[in-house]
């Protein structure tokens, strides 16, 4: 039943009517006839039912491959066009970031809430010392620390 199919299906269809391009016939047409006439050991002209099972063949395979090549690069046309979504997003994104780190560049307070941070490391690390760690198992106990806030 023809009508709009998935263009994947080998022999589905997504037109309305067969698509004609008589170019690919012939040539297909030509391939055929040769290999039939070949294979069969044929000479001389070729009888009236092979040459038309020949065309109908070929006319056939001509439409598919030209519904295929439509399809896949239809297919393949979407598939850039969602990707393009995906880089335009993407590049939103990283633009959103960047316009972030200028605020937080810009800003009188970074430098004071870094400094604040820096002491209660530094505090915390010599609290780990005085419990009795070593400067090393401080300093991975503030890493571990740190790793685990993100």
């Amino acid at each position: 039943m023809p009508g709009n199919t998935d263009p994947r299906n080998p022999g589905s269809t997504v037109f309305s009517r067969p698509l004609e391009v008589p170019a690919v016939e012939e040539r297909i047409r030509k391939r055929v006839e040769g290999a039939v006439r070949s294979q069969l050991g044929l000479s001389g002209p070729s009888p009236a039912d092979l040459k038309m099972a020949v065309e109908q063949a070929s006319k056939a395979a001509a439409q598919s491959a030209v519904e295929i090549t439509v399809a896949k690069l239809a297919d393949d046309a979407a598939r850039e066009s969602g990707r393009a979504g995906v880089l335009d997003r993407f590049k939103d994104k990283l633009q959103f970031a960047a316009d972030g780190m200028k605020v937080i560049d810009d800003s009188d307070q970074v430098s004071d809430v870094l400094k604040k941070r820096a002491n209660l490391m530094a505090k915390k690390r010599a609290a780990l010392e005085e419990a009795g760690f070593s400067p090393d198992e401080a300093f991975q106990i503030l890493l571990a620390d740190i790793n685990a806030r993100g």
